[in-house]
């Protein structure tokens, strides 16, 4: 599965529907439109299900995640800020428990530390466009997936690119707006490590809107749905 951001219409209707459905909102409203995007993919994932969120800064796909009711989530980024640690204790102060409603590993996207085939589910939003190296990230997620997994992705995107200011450096990384070319290349390479493409079908990469400005660029976001249809190459190495 492929779906771009098209317009501010699909913003409003992502907002309205996590609120009708009582989920929390991501604190921009267009993000908002990525969360719910999630939210179609896992909406009927079994509960119990193991799920890992690569780069969980801000803890919105976390807090979401834990609304709807999954309690096996981990989230992994470069660094745990005290405000998302805090966010994690006071969650269990409000819920009189000792048990945390997820677990914050500070550890690289592209080496978790995981175990071969721990997760149904990886979420990574807006995450891979911050200098990550994309054949490890690939490698490492399959690693970590079970077969028949979900890997759920998000990112900045403009079909025919965007020139971004190399001097601007989100915490403390590079950053760029994938093409048309770029994404192809990325489910070229999820595809090799046997992630394979949700409804290849439907793959459309057009643009509508410019719905997103920031660092001095317009552009809108992209979403990627994955499914790991057999072992890579790590599995039966």
């Amino acid at each position: 599965m492929v779906k771009v951001l098209r317009d501010w219409g699909e913003i409003g209707e992502a907002n309205l529907a996590m609120s009708r459905a009582r989920l929390p909102r991501h604190a921009s409203c267009e993000k908002t439109w990525d969360l719910y995007r999630l939210y179609e993919i896992v909406r009927t994932a079994p509960r119990q299900s193991r799920v890992i969120d690569l780069g969980c800064a801000g803890l919105f796909t976390l807090k979401m995640l834990r609304a709807m009711g999954f309690s096996r989530i981990v989230g992994i980024d470069l660094s745990i800020s005290w405000h998302d640690r805090f966010s994690q204790v006071w969650s269990m102060w409000k819920q009189r428990t000792l048990t945390p409603p997820f677990w914050l590993r500070r550890a690289d996207v592209t080496r978790t530390g995981c175990r071969a085939g721990e997760f149904d589910i990886a979420v990574s939003i807006s995450t891979i466009e911050h200098g990550v190296d994309l054949a490890m990230f690939v490698r490492e997620v399959a690693r970590i997936l079970r077969a028949g997994g979900i890997l759920f992705v998000t990112t900045d995107y403009w079909s025919e690119g965007v020139e971004t200011n190399n001097d601007l450096r989100p915490y403390g990384l590079p950053w760029r707006v994938f093409d048309r070319k770029q994404i192809g290349d990325i489910i070229t390479l999820a595809d090799q490590h046997g992630l394979q493409l949700l409804a290849p079908e439907a793959w459309s990469p057009e643009c509508g809107d410019r719905c997103v400005a920031w660092g001095g660029c317009e552009y809108t976001f992209i979403c990627l749905a994955f499914r790991k249809v057999g072992p890579g190459p790590e599995d039966s190495a």
